[in-house]
């Protein structure tokens, strides 16, 4: 979205440069004229045009990366935030978000605030590389030019909290919550980069993978409940799937996914471990089914189990990014909490 900013502000900015423009064509050898009306000019665009570009940029990565987590029903919409008149008159833009809603994992706060601004960063360096490689540009000239452009992403990833919450101050209040190291919040925003750069070049996110191949393709109040689990709409799944298992007994993705849904809702966990415990019996090949169970046991704070079987999950997909997350979550989850003796016994 490029951003509309009109009013009092817009209509005096336009009177200045007309005028400004009709002097300068009336007087084109003064040069102190000349001087001030073409730096007013550069303002003029760096405001109107590269500005509200570099802010759409910037929200456009922010919903990229939480698309690529697996979260696209989570955005909500744009918020601009504009300085206004008593009647009602829009001066000046001031800020721009990212509206969310839902339950974010902090290291999923920390990968959207940070990913987005330090993408646009390493565009702005791939940038001047380029600039400084083609021939008849002066070098001086790219550098001003870049610099200029290069305050927008430092000030995004400065903590800055003054008319609104930059993004660095989100990542340094987030970060600090988690408990995370410096390098670990890095790797963080690296992953969120990562999330980003998957998304503009594949189009794709990574997602849990659902075996569709089990379910009757017929059958698409199923498929259909299945499609609704991953844009996170758990309670009408869940609902859905429950009266499905009555006919479908011997369907593990059935279970695992009403097992998932009642695992994100916080409710009917004890159910949820059966289920989840149930799709594993059914298929016990399968490391989303481990990972569901590992989730399961993490919402109704079993930590100890839940490492034992996210542990399971990675033996059979080592390289999982969901499951990584998870074994990081839960680690993070047992350092703040006091041990618990569980055991786990999968065989039940």
């Amino acid at each position: 979205m490029i951003c509309n900013v009109k009013g009092i502000y817009t209509k005096i900015l336009l009177t200045i440069f007309i005028g400004g423009f009709l002097l300068y064509e009336i007087f084109p050898n003064v040069v102190l004229l000349s001087f001030f009306y073409t730096k007013f000019v550069y303002v003029t665009i760096f405001y109107f045009i590269i500005i509200p570009l570099l802010t759409a940029l910037e929200e456009s990565l922010h919903i990229a990366v939480c698309i690529q987590q697996g979260k696209s029903s989570f955005v909500s919409g744009i918020v601009v935030k504009y300085i206004i008149t008593r009647k009602k008159h829009l001066l000046a833009m001031t800020a721009v978000a990212t509206k969310f809603r839902g339950n974010f994992k902090l290291s999923e706060k920390i990968q959207i605030h940070g990913g987005a601004p330090l993408l646009i960063f390493l565009f702005l360096c791939i940038g001047l590389v380029v600039g400084v490689i083609l021939p008849q540009i002066h070098v001086k000239d790219i550098m001003w030019f870049w610099l200029i452009l290069g305050i927008f992403p430092i000030c995004s990833l400065l903590p800055i909290k003054l008319i609104f919450e930059s993004d660095g101050y989100c990542i340094l209040k987030d970060a600090k919550r988690l408990g995370a190291s410096a390098p670990q919040t890095f790797k963080e925003i690296l992953w969120g980069m990562f999330y980003g750069l998957q998304y503009i070049f594949l189009g794709s996110r990574y997602t849990r993978k659902f075996n569709m191949n089990v379910v009757d393709e017929k059958n698409q109040k199923i498929l259909g409940a299945f499609e609704a689990v991953q844009k996170d709409n758990f309670k009408n799944a869940a609902t859905i799937l429950e009266e499905a298992l009555k006919k479908n007994s011997d369907n593990p993705e059935i279970y695992n996914n009403i097992a998932w849904c009642y695992a994100e809702l916080r409710t009917n966990l004890d159910r949820a471990i059966m289920l989840a415990r149930k799709a594993i019996d059914l298929n016990p090949a399968e490391a989303v089914y481990y990972d569901t169970l590992c989730w399961c046991y993490y919402k109704s704070g079993n930590f100890d189990k839940a490492k034992d079987c996210v542990r399971l999950a990675l033996k059979i997909d080592s390289g999982n990014p969901i499951f990584q997350d998870h074994l990081k979550e839960i680690e993070n989850a047992l350092t703040k909490n006091t041990p618990k003796n569980w055991s786990i016994d999968l065989q039940k």
